[in-house]
């Protein structure tokens, strides 16, 4: 069995009629060695500007906004495709017409997947494209991907199928995907970045027909193109991070899920599932492998760290010891919370003060500060909001991700480093000892941070690099 290749050509690597040529030489390259099968995003921007036509429910604007798409990348096209994708671009006008938002939103996909399809057959290479309905990437409603109705359906496995004859090169569309109604299906769209975890479900289905039909599943890799060399050992401005060159899928979900936005969880939790490798790199790179084995030794066992920027709320209020008020008390507050559709993470406290944080995003519920929106729904559930003292600021949340997390000792050696910078931890989190990976989540003020991840990076790993010592001698500065 030869190799497969599942790439997703994200919007970075889009940007231009450069980025799409590159696209096909690097397609035409990975060929030599093995089956391509693409998956695509929008090119940059694209969805953000579909998004706001549709929310702005302006015809025009919308076949304004393909019109520009249109010309942007038409330019190395022949007479015959140029016509053909006008015509078929031209149907996308559609969706606006007939009222279907799930399919404008997600007309960047088809753009970029009739885009990439007409480039390969200048270059004399059939191919065929399927955007994500078409390929059976069913969704439960809410933006959660049903990954067992998908691989039961044979939609999936007939695309992959026909790849692996070589029937033609099969360009799979991201973020649209199918819901099952008792009368008809229809289109959706699913979560933001999903198209990471359409690209592995490409990668499920080869090995599932490579088992039934083999019975073996093959070897098969997912390639994530970006704009950069791979996931850094921490991203952070200022900060000039090597590339990770492995992490397992755990470090992974918990970078992703805590700042490191260069991979979807979900799709790194699918990918787990499956044992699928996951490569996220450049076209020229070659990046950090994603797979069950960690890359951290007794010599470098900080895998990665994360820095997100969260909007921190913490309610101060006696009744919270009090019964009978205490009953309940959380589940009212973080209920109010998640009613707006916020999702939250809840900082352990004193007894009399709950804390918790939220996505920048959600500073702000309309045009109302987040924590006004809380007390009008506190008193709409007849909950008494004198006498609580509510604070909020911004915060920094930094993970430490790593086996390190496992020894006695590593964090005292943490906590040293930002000690001996005159850096105050506002908050820790520590996950029990048998988790999958090891972490520790460190609450950082706002005019801290820089400082923080600066010496931290330094002292977990620029040291061990140098010095390889069984415990880290403190204190020594980066600076």
């Amino acid at each position: 069995m030869v190799d497969v290749y599942v790439i997703k050509f994200g919007g970075s690597v889009q940007k231009t009629k450069e980025d799409i040529i590159a696209n096909i030489e690097y397609i035409l390259e990975k060929q030599k060695q093995g089956v391509v099968i693409p998956v695509v995003s929008a090119p940059y921007k694209v969805t953000d500007m579909l998004k706001e036509a549709v929310e702005a429910n302006d015809k025009e604007q919308f076949k304004d906004t393909l019109a520009r798409l249109f010309s942007k990348y038409i330019e190395f096209s022949d007479q015959k495709s140029y016509e053909e994708i006008h015509k078929e671009l031209h149907k996308l006008e559609e969706y606006f017409e007939f009222r279907q938002r799930a399919l404008a939103i997600t007309a960047g996909e088809d753009y970029a997947g009739l885009i990439l399809r007409h480039a390969l057959e200048d270059k004399g290479i059939e191919a065929e494209y399927f955007d994500g309905f078409q390929a059976g990437i069913y969704s439960k409603g809410k933006g959660i991907i049903d990954l067992e109705k998908t691989l039961l359906d044979n939609k999936l496995e007939n695309i992959v199928s026909a790849a692996l004859a070589r029937q033609k090169i099969k360009i799979i569309g991201g973020y649209r995907g199918r819901f099952a109604s008792y009368d008809k299906d229809r289109a959706v769209v699913l979560p933001d970045n999903s198209t990471d975890a359409t690209a592995v479900i490409a990668a499920l289905a080869v090995k599932k027909f490579h088992k039934k039909f083999y019975g073996m599943e093959g070897n098969v890799i997912v390639e994530m193109l970006k704009d950069v060399p791979g996931i850094k050992e921490v991203n952070f401005p200022g900060i000039e991070a090597k590339i990770a060159e492995k992490l397992n899928y755990e470090e992974t979900i918990e970078i992703a899920s805590n700042g490191a936005d260069v991979v979807y969880p979900i799709a790194v939790s699918i990918a787990r599932k499956g044992e699928i490798p996951i490569i996220v790199k450049s076209r020229t790179s070659s990046g950090t492998l994603i797979s069950k084995e960690s890359g951290t030794t007794s010599e470098k066992p900080v895998a990665a760290m994360s820095v997100e920027k969260r909007y921190q709320i913490s309610i101060t209020d006696p009744e919270m010891i009090a019964e009978p008020q205490s009953v309940g008390y959380a589940a009212n507050i973080l209920s109010a919370i998640a009613s707006k559709g916020i999702d939250v993470r809840h900082i352990p406290d004193s007894a009399e003060t709950l804390t918790f944080t939220v996505n920048q995003k959600h500073a702000k519920v309309g045009n109302n500060k987040l924590e006004d929106e809380l007390k009008k729904n506190l008193k709409h559930l007849g909950l008494d909001t004198e006498g609580k003292k509510v604070i909020s600021k911004n915060i920094y949340l930094v993970s430490v991700v790593g086996e390190a997390m496992r020894k006695p000792g590593t964090l005292e050696q943490i906590a040293n480093i930002l000690k001996y910078n005159s850096i105050s931890i506002k908050s820790l989190a520590q996950p029990e000892e048998d988790v999958a990976v090891p972490s520790v989540t460190l609450g950082i003020n706002e005019k801290d941070v820089e400082r923080a991840v600066k010496e931290l990076y330094y002292g977990l790993f620029e040291k061990f690099r140098r010095k390889q010592p069984e415990t880290l001698d403190f204190p020594e500065s980066a600076v």
